[in-house]
């Protein structure tokens, strides 16, 4: 949109992820890690699994979608379990902060869990792990995040947690989420209050593929 209100023609293509997909494994990674940790989950499912991949981005509201989050993993039957994986930076104060006001010893209990940077194939077998994914990117600048990417690749939804930015070529940053990506309203609270274990949700094209078919097509 920015290129067309300059008078230069534009195109979308996918980002794809650098997160090589790897089979999920036979024991669900995430759990192994909270086991390590020594952190208890429900009686029924054990843990109902969202997380984050990457530093998280000022203007990210999680408390505002803590509610949906409990009634999703009260459905699944599992204890809320919010994790992240990779470097959090200067970020991590930010992380603290929440598992202070929703941890362990508060009203939410919230099970919180940084893994830290991984290799990508501990990586691959993080994100196969999750249930959902947790998004703390602007909407408007989804279309350029590599872990939205490695969460589309893997089919994971990911819930966006971030609309601080807006520019005034556009309209509706809803337009910019990539697949699989879900907005924190009231349709997606009935969502995953009805359906809180989102079938996974691939591309019909791997983006990489689809990204060269353009490279091809562009540059005959």
């Amino acid at each position: 949109q920015m290129m067309q209100r300059d008078g230069l023609a534009g195109d979308m293509v996918e980002l794809y992820g650098n997160v090589p997909v790897r089979p999920a494994p036979a024991q669900n990674w995430c759990l192994v890690r909270l086991q390590e940790a020594g952190i208890p989950g429900s009686r029924t499912r054990g843990f109902y699994l969202t997380g984050f991949f990457g530093s998280l981005y000022d203007g990210t509201d999680l408390p505002a979608v803590i509610p949906l989050l409990q009634a999703a993993a009260a459905k699944a039957g599992g204890r809320l379990a919010i994790l992240s994986a990779g470097h959090l930076g200067g970020s991590e104060a930010q992380w603290q902060r929440w598992q202070a006001q929703f941890g362990p010893g508060t009203a939410s209990d919230i099970a919180f869990l940084a893994l830290g940077p991984r290799d990508t194939a501990a990586l691959s077998d993080y994100i196969n792990g999750l249930d959902l994914g947790l998004s703390s990117v602007p909407m408007a600048l989804a279309g350029k995040s590599g872990t939205l990417a490695a969460f589309a690749d893997h089919g994971l939804r990911a819930l966006m947690l971030n609309d601080s930015v807006h520019y005034d070529f556009m309209a509706d940053n809803t337009a910019c989420l990539p697949p699989g990506g879900l907005v924190p309203d009231a349709a997606t609270a009935a969502l995953l209050a009805k359906t809180p274990i989102l079938e996974r949700q691939y591309r019909p094209i791997p983006a990489l593929q689809a990204a060269g078919d353009w490279v091809e097509r562009a540059l005959g």
